[in-house]
């Protein structure tokens, strides 16, 4: 890379890398662009893993295991999955399933797995071997929901999209949020690291393979884990680890322009800025390896970029979507590190209706002789409250560095001897005796989306004494559809009147293009009252935090609606219950609301004139992107 390729900020961030701890496999599907050579060959180095963790870049937030089959090696998948868990990181593991025709085996190893820290897991599907039998997918997605670990498919071409709605069938999941991708052929590096999204640019389209550097146990740093890319492809290796640390190599990676056009406009572009032809009838990864495997092209296309300060400004500035991309919660800044702020601890603690319902509760629960546990302290506001309740000792685990000002919190109060402060992730968090009380607030705007489920499966399991109280025991979500007018509305109506004389209407399709975006995911609104609602609000769903608990794969309501309604989404928002008798509602109401009301849009907006009966359909999950919804009017006669 040459000097004039760098910047002094970061085009991208890393927060993603794939380790492939070796490329052993037994399946031997036919169509695997692993070289059968290198299928047989072991390169396991531990140097290499020492190297890897020794230099974590700041900020990563997950690593995945693939290449080969990791299930194939498994006291191996095992050490990496504990060792990625003690990093701070979320692990992954991509499988193409076969270690489960062994049951007994499979479920052994399942559960050692997410003993160990394993947090999700993507089953390999292809269209060119034998499929699994539906009883054993089943079996394995009921193991996977009772352990806390997600799993999703992935799969090549329409007949893997016939198998996966196969295994969806039998297991009772939803298709749309099971389906973590699904490509045509034609576009496959692998079927372990497929990606449906798109960025569209000059004659290409953006790849996200430059976003999630892979890593060889022989050390090598390669932008891409499709193997047979990386014949005479220099401009794919990033580095070796055992050369220098790896946050160094992915640091000076992102502040090379020809990835950044790689990832934003992706190979049949780069071949365009050098100069050449397109390559009718190729797939992107062929274009990728005929241009990146030419020095010639690879050098023209820096020059390209070097000599035009515009085309620079574009990529750096577009570039800044991969943090979005990159990051699981499409959209928002990392959940641990918005937690570790004062402003968001301000929003918490200025929410006098949550926290002074915890406080009556904590002081109405809590008894002498207790150990309460504060699984996410934060400040420490709910651990002073239990230590000034009376309870013998109180343990605030908190994963961020905010824990040093919960630990000054209570100097302050003259609490410290009675609180132990823990700094630790909750998943991996071990205590030398069980709490008698879970104290917790690890409840999302989106209910789901800070990890609340596996979250408290793995603490009541582990480290909640049996009939131990916990605090809140249940979550209660309410719907009414509502007439709430929308950012992306209010600006179209702003862009259709005059302004100062002149017409701006042209405005409305750039507005709409900036923020249409919103359309299609829920969002976090603030109402002050229930004005816009258009009937009164349904109870569809409750969770009981006391027993074991699985996601609904679909939550229905039905409303009616009076004559002339117009609805343009559903607002939600859900009853926080901490005792039998006190509880906090998120709903709209005036003042400080940290959760604020979940708004889901319609396609476009529904008139009843005549009134009618709505049908809505809502298939959530953990992460607000991946949430589905249907809405359905039926007029009155």
């Amino acid at each position: 890379m040459t000097d004039a390729m760098l910047t002094d900020e970061p085009l991208f961030r890393y927060r993603t890398i794939t380790l492939l701890p070796s490329l052993l496999c037994k399946a031997r599907c036919p169509h695997c662009c692993i070289p059968l050579e290198m299928r047989t060959r072991d390169d396991y180095d531990p140097r290499v893993i020492e190297a890897i963790f020794s230099s974590m870049p700041t900020g990563l937030r997950s690593v995945t295991l693939s290449g080969g089959e990791p299930f194939d090696a498994p006291e191996r998948l095992l050490a990496l999955v504990r060792r990625v868990s003690d990093s701070g990181c979320d692990c992954h593991a991509v499988t193409n399933g076969r270690w489960i025709e062994d049951p007994a085996r499979g479920r052994e190893l399942l559960a050692e797995a997410a003993q160990r820290g394993l947090a999700g897991l993507a089953l390999s599907v292809d269209a060119y071997r034998e499929m699994l039998s539906l009883e054993s997918v089943s079996s394995l997605v009921r193991d996977c929901q009772r352990h806390g670990v997600e799993i999703v498919f992935k799969g090549v071409g329409r007949a893997s999209r016939r198998m996966i709605e196969r295994y969806c069938d039998a297991a009772g999941l939803d298709f749309d949020l099971a389906v973590q991708s699904i490509s045509d052929l034609e576009r496959a590096g692998t079927a372990a690291s497929l990606r449906a999204d798109r960025i569209g640019g000059p004659r290409g389209e953006g790849c996200f393979h430059v976003a999630e550097p892979a890593i060889y146990m022989d050390g090598s740093v390669l932008i891409c884990c499709s193997v047979h890319l990386f014949q005479g492809c220099d401009a794919l290796l990033l580095g070796r680890v055992l050369d220098e640390p790896l946050d160094a190599i992915l640091d000076r990676a992102s502040r090379d322009f020809l990835l950044a056009a790689l990832a934003f406009l992706g190979p049949r572009a780069l071949r365009w800025l050098a100069g050449r032809r397109a390559m009718p009838g190729r797939s992107s990864c062929r274009v990728c390896m005929a241009t990146l495997g030419d020095p010639a092209l690879v050098a023209a296309a820096r020059r390209k970029i070097a000599g035009d300060r515009a085309l620079r400004r574009d990529l750096a500035g577009r570039s800044m979507l991969f943090s979005h991309f990159l990051d699981r919660e499409i959209q928002q800044e990392p959940i641990a590190s918005r937690y570790a702020t004062a402003q968001e601890h301000q929003r918490l603690l200025a929410d006098e209706l949550r926290t002074g319902a915890y406080r009556k509760a904590i002081e109405s629960v809590v008894r002498p002789g207790d150990t309460v546990l504060d699984l996410g302290c934060g400040v420490g506001i709910l651990a002073l409250f239990a230590a000034r309740a009376g309870c013998r000792r109180v343990i605030a685990v908190e994963r961020e560095s905010i824990i040093d000002q919960a630990r000054e919190a209570a100097r302050r109060a003259g609490l410290a001897e009675k609180i132990d402060f823990v700094q630790q992730d909750a998943m991996r968090l071990e205590l030398d005796a069980r709490a008698s009380v879970l104290v917790h607030e690890q409840i999302g705007c989106y209910l789901w989306d800070e990890g609340l489920v596996p979250k408290l499966a793995r603490a009541r399991r582990d480290l909640l004494e049996p009939g131990g109280r916990i605090l809140p025991f249940r979550i209660d979500l309410f719907l009414a559809p509502c007439a709430h007018r929308s950012e992306l509305e209010a600006g179209l109506d702003f862009w259709a009147e005059p302004r100062y004389g002149f017409d701006f209407r042209h405005m409305a399709q750039r507005h709409f293009a900036e923020l249409s975006w919103k359309a299609g995911r829920p969002l976090v609104i603030e109402l002050d009252d229930e004005s816009c609602f258009l009937a009164e609000p349904a109870l569809v769903h409750s969770m009981d935090l006391r027993a074991e608990y699985i996601t609904p794969d679909r939550i229905e309501a039905r409303f009616s609606l009076q004559p002339g309604a117009e609805c343009t989404g559903m607002c939600g928002f859900f009853r926080v219950q901490l005792t039998e008798t006190i509880s906090f509602s998120t709903g709209p109401r005036p003042g400080p609301n940290n959760f604020g009301q979940i708004f889901i849009p319609c396609a476009r907006r529904i008139r009843a004139p005549q009134g009618g009966e709505l049908r809505f359909v809502l298939c959530p999950a953990r992460l607000p992107e991946h949430w589905r919804w249907e809405f359905q009017l039926q007029e009155a006669s």
